[in-house]
């Protein structure tokens, strides 16, 4: 059911010590977690870095199984830069990836109750508003409650 799997990704996303643990050690407080989000209002300054479970669709259905595809977002804020000779670093962009794929490995952990999850794209998302820097993760979580439901 796909409301188990999206309350299990937002749980293990938000209760994950080592995204608890790099939140802390580069901004100083916990990330926030967002199972939806209003797009005309994005989560505010105050509440990143955050992730957000932004867009769920139906990849396949045959037979009894479902494989949906859920897109994640992740948000850092962060205008420092770091220079180096002719080399200018945006703290928020290289962040925003590091946050990205340290998430990703807590999805992946997700299998041992979800079943089977692929990541099928993740990048950088143009930038919104400075000091926002975005990445998505686009996955495919396939529902194996239908398949054992339908099972005698």
């Amino acid at each position: 059911m796909i409301k188990t799997i999206l309350e299990t990704l937002r749980d293990n996303l938000g209760d994950s010590a080592t995204l608890k643990a790099w939140s802390q050690s580069n901004y100083g407080k916990d990330h926030n977690v967002f199972l939806g989000y209003n797009p005309e209002s994005p989560p505010s300054e105050s509440l990143w870095p955050a992730i957000v479970i932004a867009k769920v669709s139906l990849a396949e259905r045959a037979r009894s199984r479902k494989t949906f595809r859920i897109l994640i977002g992740y948000f850092i804020g962060d205008s420092n830069t770091t220079t180096s000779d002719n080399k200018i670093t945006y703290s928020g962009f290289l962040n925003s990836e590091i946050f990205r794929e340290t998430a990703e490995d807590v999805i992946m952990v997700s299998r041992k109750t979800l079943g089977k999850i692929n990541i099928i794209d993740a990048g950088t998302f143009e930038n919104l508003v400075f000091p926002l820097f975005t990445t998505t993760s686009l996955i495919e979580v396939e529902d194996i409650w239908s398949s054992q439901s339908s099972n005698p």
